[in-house]
């Protein structure tokens, strides 16, 4: 014959509270801020180019670097607008990442000397990026496991809160 185990609560012990604490106040920062410190170059990137103002650029230079954790795509391009030069040179390409057949479009440009089409922020026309597209695997990706982060550190406090043990 089986009994039932009787369920009391109790009190959680102070050390476990605050380890609860501490995890869930971990996780619920790294949920509220990785898409303040990641998104927002994307989203003002995105939101400066919504006038869909391009130019054609002719690429100066083209490589593909590859760093620790992944490779980077270095360009260096000229374009005019408005009877002005401009020159862009760095590794922002993408506003929503950088995806491997993205660099062998840029490299067929390249070598066949043909131009491309840049985004410019008509208010500052220095300001340019190629691939504007918005990418919703990245978004949904991104905002599901900030957001799942977030949930878990506000559960976690939760429970340090109540402090509540059923044993």
């Amino acid at each position: 014959m089986v009994r039932a185990s009787k369920r009391t609560a109790g009190p959680l012990p102070k050390n476990e509270r605050l380890l609860l604490h501490v995890v869930g106040g971990a996780c619920l920062a790294i949920g509220l801020l990785l898409p303040a410190m990641i998104m927002p170059r994307s989203l003002t990137g995105y939101l400066r180019t919504q006038d869909e103002v391009s130019v054609e650029a002719k690429i100066e230079a083209l490589d593909l670097v590859a760093g620790r954790k992944q490779r980077s795509i270095q360009i260096r391009y000229s374009y005019h607008y408005l009877g002005k030069d401009y020159e862009y040179s760095g590794t922002e390409v993408a506003l929503f990442g950088k995806r491997e057949d993205f660099y062998s479009r840029l490299r067929y440009a390249y070598r066949t000397e043909r131009s491309i089409r840049v985004w410019i922020d008509p208010e500052e026309p220095s300001f340019s990026v190629i691939e504007r597209d918005w990418h919703w695997p990245t978004m949904i990706t991104g905002f599901g496991f900030c957001g799942g982060f977030s949930v878990m550190g506000g559960t976690l406090i939760r429970f340090a809160r109540r402090g509540l043990r059923r044993s």
